[in-house]
């Protein structure tokens, strides 16, 4: 389990949609695999292997415009959470669910603002 906080806004937020997704799914008898292929008319299919929720992750990033869209994976959804600014890596470690003193993830930790994070600020250079 990874705990999520509630969003700012209840359209985007990944708790309500979330457990709005769990409603349908129970709705429709689906009572497991909650990450699942949906056809055009709304039927259930198969559940999402690794290497379709990658592909949906180029073709968004396609559809979003982003360079070179052939570089972003699957992967990226769980390390780009390591990138939260201004969290500790004890906390961000937890809630990516690596063991605390994986060096793996203090390569995921990036500087979200590199100019705010700066080790030249404030020198007076």
């Amino acid at each position: 389990m990874c705990p999520l906080p509630y969003g700012q806004w209840a359209d985007t937020c990944p708790v309500r949609v979330t457990q709005q997704w769990l409603d349908v799914l129970t709705s429709r008898g689906a009572r497991t695999a909650v990450l699942r292929d949906v056809d055009r008319n709304g039927r259930f299919r198969d559940r999402l292997t690794a290497q379709s929720i990658d592909l949906r992750v180029k073709v968004a990033a396609e559809a979003a415009g982003l360079d070179d869209p052939g570089s972003y994976s699957a992967h990226l959804l769980r390390a780009g959470g390591a990138a939260a600014a201004g969290r500790s890596m004890l906390a961000i470690a937890r809630h990516g669910r690596w063991v605390e003193t994986s060096p793996i993830v203090h390569g995921y930790v990036r500087a979200a603002d590199m100019w705010r994070d700066n080790p030249m600020r404030g020198l007076g250079v």
